[in-house]
């Protein structure tokens, strides 16, 4: 899944930052648990969070994308306990 916004982008730091549980740029409206809950989340599924972003006059914005294995869910129910 891949979530994109046209925002103002991201500086490097920022980005090297943003899973860190209490970091946000928000200063007195964010918490910056949710990203960093997100990503901790995904993780337990074995997936991935990655992010690209861009600063710039003309082209900027973030993009999240989530990428997480596909399991049989059928294969699974069905296999015998060992």
């Amino acid at each position: 899944m891949t979530v994109a916004h046209t925002g103002s982008g991201m500086s490097r730091n920022t980005q090297s930052r943003i899973f860190e549980p209490f970091f946000t740029t928000k200063e007195s409206t964010g918490t910056g648990l949710s990203l960093w809950i997100a990503y901790d989340l995904i993780r337990k599924h074995e997936g991935t969070l990655r992010v690209r972003s861009r600063r710039g006059e003309r082209k900027h914005g973030t993009v999240f994308s989530i990428f997480l294995p596909y399991r049989d869910l059928q294969a699974i129910e069905t296999t015998p306990s060992a």
